[in-house]
């Protein structure tokens, strides 16, 4: 397989297009696993489905756009032009510029990095989707990405912002909490000030994470990024399910000012070593249990098909091009699982290493006897024998 060629799976009806830098082992980067194999599998089910899932992506409040035009402004243009790809539709909504609320074909509810205050007319939309069924008999789904947004103001503290969504996720039994996570042994010297590290072995297991674990792969995000936990009282309808942890030596800090402060004046070290050091988890998704469900404790098997779904991530960023082929499978995993679908990016097949075999310069005299002499004698003695059986 080679860059100029173009891969499509088509029937009489459509065609679908295969995005090939998965599948190519670059020249300076090899790629973590093959997944041609359920790249051309998915792409049989997209053709032949006459489904098409459609994401509404929320705008108006600062979000990240995928019509933004200006290099020096973020974007997901890359995500977009993927998704197009994976038989998705897409379509932004602005929740101010409609009165009837969320369309009925929205199959999921995309919020990625707001910035600004939600109003109260578009927080109720955003609950009465999530509450109610659409035409196809699904509550809401809803995937959402929101990172460290604080502003300064102008005593020169910080303040966070909220958007309002934080209240609203509470409702359903997640906190995201007004925490800065870093990480200042790794990031400090690698990474960039506010990246974060998560080792394949902090990722939970579950059908959206399960090829990270699968092959070992890691997973880093850069800009600010906050902590998920869940509510101290959960609805007994709804399961809470950990997705990713950060490492050991993430810190996290809740007084922002003095954070800043401290970096600028060069004691960050002194101030982070006070600092709560402890794992947090940095994705969660909540899910709606099946009515008949009535036991201790519940897996992801218990969560309805067709009942609320809802994935949160506490970063905004890590979906803006350019975009990680591991930020990309677990962003396309997070839908399919909100969608209830079947065809995962599953753990894919390893890729087989090369092997060689060196003959030691000692041992070489050795293998020449045997290849040489003894290996022809062996025959000739094998032959000479079946001849004289044969003979008498």
């Amino acid at each position: 397989l080679k860059p100029t060629h173009l891969l499509i799976v088509a029937n009489d009806a459509k065609g679908t297009y295969l995005d090939k830098a998965p599948l190519i082992e670059g020249e300076f980067e090899k790629i973590s696993w093959f997944k041609g194999e359920q790249a051309i599998v998915n792409a049989i089910l997209t053709t032949t489905s006459h489904k098409v899932n459609k994401i509404y992506f929320l705008q108006g409040n600062g979000e990240t756009s995928f019509h933004e035009l200006d290099a020096q402004k973020p974007n997901m243009m890359q995500l977009k032009n993927w998704l197009m790809t994976e038989n998705f539709a897409l379509q932004d909504i602005n929740l101010l510029n409609i009165v009837e609320g969320i369309p009925q074909d929205c199959d999921i509810l995309a919020i990625i990095n707001p910035i600004a205050v939600l109003t109260p007319d578009e927080i109720n939309k955003v609950e009465n989707y999530l509450s109610h069924e659409n035409k196809s008999g699904f509550k809401g789904r809803l995937f959402i990405a929101i990172g460290s947004n604080f502003l300064q103001q102008g005593n020169g503290r910080y303040q966070w912002i909220d958007t309002s969504l934080e209240s609203l996720l509470l409702k359903y039994g997640i906190l995201i909490e007004n925490k800065l996570l870093i990480e200042p042994e790794l990031t400090i010297k690698n990474m960039g000030f506010f990246s974060l590290y998560i080792p394949f072995n902090n990722i939970v297991p579950h059908t959206i994470t399960q090829p990270f674990i699968y092959n070992n792969l890691a997973l880093s995000w850069g800009e600010k990024s906050r902590s998920i936990a869940p509510q101290a009282v959960t609805d007994k309808k709804l399961l809470f399910t950990p997705l990713l942890l950060t490492s050991e030596k993430c810190k996290s800090i809740s007084d922002v000012t003095a954070m800043f402060n401290s970096y600028k004046n060069k004691q960050l070290n002194e101030f982070l070593s006070e600092r709560e050091g402890k794992q947090v988890y940095i994705a969660a998704c909540i899910g709606e249990l099946i009515p008949k469900a009535n036991r201790a404790s519940f897996s992801e098997e218990d969560i309805s098909p067709t009942g609320l779904k809802i994935l949160a991530v506490g970063n905004g960023c890590f979906l803006n091009s350019p975009i990680k082929e591991t930020d990309r499978d677990f962003f396309i995993n997070s839908i399919r699982w909100l969608t209830s679908e079947k065809e995962f990016i599953g753990n894919g097949t390893p890729i087989s290493q090369r092997i060689s075999w060196k003959i030691p310069p000692e041992k070489e005299w050795f293998y020449r006897e045997i290849i040489f002499y003894i290996m022809p004698l062996f025959w000739i003695f094998i032959g000479g024998f079946v001849w004289w059986v044969r003979k008498s």
